[in-house]
């Protein structure tokens, strides 16, 4: 029986590893990856399960992402404060990052 040579796929990324790698700066993803940020980011998620924005909209569904409100680039001694943490779905967070996006090209251009 003749093998199948395989074929050559590239590798796709996700939305969310796309923005990783072209957001984030080296030291942000070192924080990220800590250990102190996973563990601040599941407790947080055991604390709040459901999404921030949904569950101010009436619906419930589960929170897959921790959102700073202030960014850590803004803040780094907010990065382990459960105040500034917002449990979110990836749709909301997505939609949340688009819009400070624009917000920041529209400050820019004034």
């Amino acid at each position: 029986m003749p093998q199948r040579i395989p074929s050559y796929r590239p590798l796709r990324m996700s939305r969310h590893q796309e923005y990783d790698r072209f957001a984030r700066d080296q030291e942000s993803k070192r924080f990220y990856n800590s250990t102190a940020w996973q563990r601040a980011r599941l407790m947080h998620l055991r604390e709040h399960p459901l999404c921030w924005i949904c569950e101010q909209l009436g619906l419930a569904v589960p929170a897959t992402l921790v959102h700073h409100m202030v960014e850590l680039t803004e803040a780094p001694d907010l990065a382990l404060d459960p105040s500034n943490h917002r449990s979110l779905c990836h749709a909301c967070h997505s939609k949340l990052h688009a819009t400070h996006s624009q917000e920041t090209t529209l400050d820019d251009h004034h």
